[in-house]
């Protein structure tokens, strides 16, 4: 098997997705996970969900008001509620 081309190879990891993981089929036959074709078996990453998020939260601002906030008002108003989001619930409710 390992004498085989590679991209008869990524093939072969293709039709087997979900009974492995990717990159341990990968290292198996001595394939590189970023190499054509087997990048895109791979599940989305954990930086990629995080731009989704954040995308997400951009059009929800962007929408809020009346899609007439630029790129820096959308930016502090996110920073706003971050910055709310981090604040203890005892800080929250005094008056000071």
């Amino acid at each position: 098997m390992l004498r085989l081309p590679k991209r008869v190879r990524c093939r072969v990891i293709a039709a087997h997705v979900g009974k492995y993981p990717v990159n341990l089929k990968c290292r198996v036959f001595n394939v590189s996970c970023s190499g054509p074709g087997c990048w895109r078996l791979n599940p989305e990453g954990r930086r990629a969900k995080e731009n989704k998020q954040l995308l997400a939260r951009i059009d929800e601002v962007f929408l809020e008001s009346s899609r007439t906030y630029g790129s820096p008002r959308v930016y502090m108003e996110l920073k706003r509620r971050v910055t709310a989001m981090k604040t203890p619930y005892w800080r929250a409710s005094s008056t000071r």
